[in-house]
């Protein structure tokens, strides 16, 4: 064939042009044929080749050409730098050892966890001639997710005030995560140091963690019961029953329902007389919801609802999968109990931020993702070393708005005048506002107390707790969801009042943070925030 090309341009430019031209594309061939196939580049390859080779890189150590790869950096919303490595062999370091290794995990060559482990492909794809992988720009504030995790972990210290705690933050209309802090957490440098001295045939990452560092893995794997914020789940059969249901009151005499084995009672016994759903709603009733539940909802009605929202499934995002769950028998006892959170349901904070977002934004959900993009890295060498500097991007941002739709806007609206009637009666409650540029911002709330069985059964004496919110009420930015779990139950002070003033600090902490501004365009699939210190405001009492 060669011989043909060169025949032919023989007669058109003669002999010498003829073999100069020919030289030329086999040199170009050859040099194509190193620099893109036998270095390893991903560039021609598959998604699954891809990921194969980059595994193998990570696992085996493996050179694109003659060099090992250094795994990517993971950075923040504003390119700060959250995790990064200088070297093969040597672990990635942390901006902060614990606040973000339950987000955004890690990768090395042993074992990955999270967005490492989802992303890992990534860290270790390397343009030919570089030496580093992909850069991860998240969707975290580094301000704001060192802040909240701060409180957690201080707040969270066992002994009854909570063995665990989360606080998500997210972006009503895109789905950005923006914080997702959860404690315990560990330091990542001292896992993959035991892990390596550990013997593998015997011991995992995880054991490690759970045994030498006492510390959880994989949070969204383990659900906890929800407790009154699954009452939004419960509120949306209500009112779709239709109006003369929705009207309807509910007559409490007691403070408690009778049902065929056992009672259910109201928060502290209280009774409440003739209630509507709005106030029944604002003062979590359980006889009102649980009556509603058997009489007009239904366990039909009740499967659907949980379906619809995606609970008893399990779901898949860029930072890890995330489990849930749902199961009762067809009873009255079993179906008034999950109508206000208790019996088989368990779900995990970032999943009541989804079911918050759906009463906040016209039943719409947008998908939680933590990748804002990827890029390439590019390397400069010089005598003192290598510099890396931006590449190109190859993955670009992924929202999805319409992931779930749960309620039409009719419905969302009756559910938000009652989170909204619930965030002003923890305003009184508290002795809190939230005052922004002198202004008071208006909150939609919904508390919630799960109830810890113990081992043998019955209740254990300890619950989870939960505050679940959006803000501002009159145009939803941001959810924020609060938890704490194993908190004591003996105590006679109002857990939601207690959080609320948690969640007034993160909301100062949000709206004080210039490059987190709640009047951006949140619709845009891009922003550009520039980076600048968060400024703490005291909230203003009421």
């Amino acid at each position: 064939m060669i011989r043909k090309l060169i025949k032919f341009l023989k007669k058109c430019w003669g002999k010498k042009a003829a073999y100069a031209y020919a030289g030329l594309m086999l040199t170009a061939c050859i040099l194509t044929y190193k620099l893109y196939f036998a270095s390893g580049s991903n560039i021609f390859k598959s998604e699954e080749e891809k990921a194969s080779v980059a595994s193998s890189v990570a696992e085996g150590k493996i050179a694109y050409g003659e060099k090992n790869i250094i795994q990517g950096d993971i950075t923040d919303r504003n390119d700060t730098g959250i995790m990064t490595s200088d070297s093969v062999d040597g672990y990635a370091h942390y901006k902060d050892a614990e606040a973000y290794t339950q987000a955004i995990g890690f990768a090395s060559k042993d074992a990955s966890y999270l967005l490492g482990k989802t992303s890992k492909a990534w860290l270790y794809d390397a343009l030919p001639g570089t030496n580093k992988g992909c850069t991860i720009q998240t969707t975290l504030d580094s301000d704001l997710q060192e802040y909240c995790y701060s409180k957690l972990k201080n707040a969270c210290t066992g002994n009854g005030a909570g063995d665990e705690g989360s606080i998500v933050v997210l972006e009503a209309k895109t789905g950005r995560v923006l914080t997702w802090a959860y404690t315990p957490s560990f330091d990542v440098t001292e896992l993959l140091t035991a892990y390596a001295a550990a013997n593998h045939n015997t011991t995992t990452w995880e054991n490690i963690v759970e045994n030498t560092l006492h510390s959880e893995t994989y949070p969204m794997l383990h659900p906890r019961m929800p407790g009154s914020v699954f009452k939004i789940l419960t509120s949306i059969g209500i009112i779709e029953k239709g109006e003369s249901c929705l009207s309807e009151t509910v007559y409490d005499g007691t403070g408690y329902l009778q049902l065929e084995n056992s009672v259910l009672p109201n928060a502290g016994g209280q009774v409440y007389g003739e209630i509507g759903f709005k106030q029944a709603f604002i003062d979590s009733v359980n006889v009102y919801f649980a009556k509603k539940a058997i009489e007009d909802v239904g366990k039909a009605r009740m499967d659907e609802l949980a379906e619809r929202c995606s609970i008893g499934t399990s779901q898949y995002f860029d930072f890890g999968m995330m489990l849930s769950k749902y199961d009762f028998n067809n009873n009255d006892e079993e179906l008034a109990r999950t109508a206000i959170g208790q019996q088989n349901v368990q779900i995990s904070a970032m999943h009541v931020a989804m079911l918050t977002m759906g009463a906040a934004c016209d039943g719409q959900i947008a998908k939680p993702h933590m990748i804002q993009q990827v890029y390439r890295t590019k390397e400069k060498k010089t005598a003192e070393g290598s510099t890396y500097s931006k590449g190109e991007i190859v993955q670009e941002e992924k929202i999805d708005t319409g992931y779930m739709h749960i309620m039409s806007p009719e419905t969302s609206e009756v559910i938000r005048d009652a989170m909204e009637g619930k965030g002003e009666a923890l305003k009184q409650e508290s002795g809190m506002d939230l005052v922004v540029n002198g202004q008071s911002i208006g909150i939609g709330c919904k508390t919630g107390t799960g109830q810890i069985d113990g081992s043998f059964g019955g209740y254990s004496g300890y619950n989870n707790i939960w505050l679940t919110s959006y803000v501002p009420a009159d145009d939803p930015q941001y959810i924020i969801v609060l938890n704490k779990y194993k908190v004591d139950g003996s105590g006679t002070s109002s857990y939601g009042a207690t959080m609320f003033e948690d969640l007034i600090d993160v909301c100062n902490r949000i709206y004080n943070n210039n490059h987190l501004n709640p009047t951006d365009n949140a619709d845009e699939t891009e922003t550009d925030e520039s980076d600048a210190s968060a400024k703490e405001e005291a909230a203003a009492h009421v």
